[in-house]
């Protein structure tokens, strides 16, 4: 992030102008919010979109999801609430883990790793902001900043990887 100057100043115009995408691991996110939910407390996405965009011109929020057994009606309605308010939902096929019995989250970090890089290194955007504290987000932000741009990362402290931390800008 461009650190602030005074008011209006030319640092503060410079990041008016940032175009700024988000790419939201909604599994991620809400494994981290599950202790709040048993204090009464929830996120609101679209207050969250709007804290990390900081008065950037949004052009994207893309959350990435895997498709949600049909007795998971909470994150059926989620999933709901968050295209009404304008957010693309893509949502990806789980697989079957055999060892484990149980099915499993696939797809999710790659397409998000894929698609932030695809987005800057088009010019697309300046500004790849990932919520997500998993390590595997760590390619997605090397090669965002090398192709010239800036990768940030949104996470609560519990789940953020020291490895991802120290990768963004």
């Amino acid at each position: 992030v461009i650190p602030r100057g005074p008011e209006n100043g030319p640092q503060d115009l410079e990041m008016k102008q940032q175009r700024i995408g988000i790419f939201i691991d909604l599994n991620n996110v809400e494994m981290s919010v599950e202790g709040y939910n048993e204090l009464g407390w929830s996120l609101d996405y679209s207050d969250l979109v709007t804290n990390l965009c900081d008065g950037r011109r949004l052009l994207n929020v893309i959350v990435y999801d895997s498709r949600p057994v049909a007795e998971n009606r909470r994150r059926l309605q989620l999933h709901d609430s968050l295209k009404s308010n304008g957010f693309e939902v893509r949502i990806l096929e789980p697989c079957y883990n055999r060892e484990r019995s149980e099915i499993i989250q696939k797809e999710v970090d790659t397409s998000i790793v894929a698609d932030s890089v695809m987005m800057c290194s088009r010019d697309l955007i300046d500004v790849a902001v990932i919520v997500s504290g998993d390590r595997d987000m760590r390619p997605a932000v090397k090669t965002i900043r090398s192709v010239g741009k800036s990768a940030e990362v949104a996470s609560f402290p519990t789940v953020l990887s020291d490895d991802l931390r120290y990768s963004c800008d």
